[in-house]
Parts: structure tokens; C-alpha cells; sequence
């Protein structure tokens, strides 16, 4: 769309008419009324792991959120390949044998 209005109008208009949008944007965002938060019926768990296993069960208690944690676990797959397959396919094509390892290299410089 933005390719397309810019065979009409200049940069600069675009940019206005992103700034515009952003800021109507916000303004229903800030104009958008909240129900208030319902009293916990337990009080809270104590302590980061009681928290997490808490929080675990509750996510994995609904369907909805389980289907989000699936699709947050694909999305995460796909961006692990995409951050290390183009240094092995760079290593491949380069014919490297060893990539050195900078942590690796430390260790060394330290003389462990």
C-alpha cells in the first residue's frame, strides 16, 4: 500500500499520514474503557517458582492459550533456523572445516 501511495504522494505526506494514523491510534487506545480487575479468590503464590508452576497451569489449563503457546513454539522453531542456518550454509559454502568459537578462543587466550 505505502508502494502504491507513493506513486502519488511525496514521502513526506506518507509520513504524515503514518503519524496521523499512530496517533488516532492512540487515542482510541486511551479512550478504550477497562472492566475492573475481579478479586484473586487465593492469595498469590510466593516465591519466582511457585509463580511460574502457577502461571504454567493456569496457561495450560485453557485451550485457547494452549494453541497460542503451540504457535509462539513454531514461530520460536522458525526463528532459530533462521538465526543459524546462514552461518552453517556461509561455513558450507566457504568450505570451512572449524569455525572458531570465540568462547573457545578466550579460554585458550587464558591459557586454561
Amino acid at each position: 500500500m505505502a508502494a502504491a501511495l507513493l506513486s502519488i504522494v511525496t514521502y513526506n505526506w506518507l509520513f504524515t499520514g503514518t503519524v496521523l494514523g499512530f496517533l488516532a491510534s492512540a487515542a482510541l487506545v486511551i479512550s478504550a474503557a477497562l472492566p475492573e480487575p475481579a478479586a484473586p479468590a487465593a492469595p498469590p503464590a510466593q516465591g519466582a517458582y511457585a509463580r511460574a508452576a502457577t502461571g504454567t497451569r493456569l496457561f495450560l489449563a485453557v485451550p485457547e492459550l494452549r494453541a497460542l503457546l503451540a504457535l509462539n513454539l513454531a514461530v520460536a522453531a522458525a526463528g532459530a533456523m533462521v538465526t543459524v542456518n546462514p552461518s552453517s550454509t556461509c561455513a558450507r559454502s566457504w568450505d570451512c572445516r572449524r569455525v572458531p568459537c570465540r568462547w573457545r578462543s578466550a579460554r585458550t587466550a587464558r591459557g586454561r
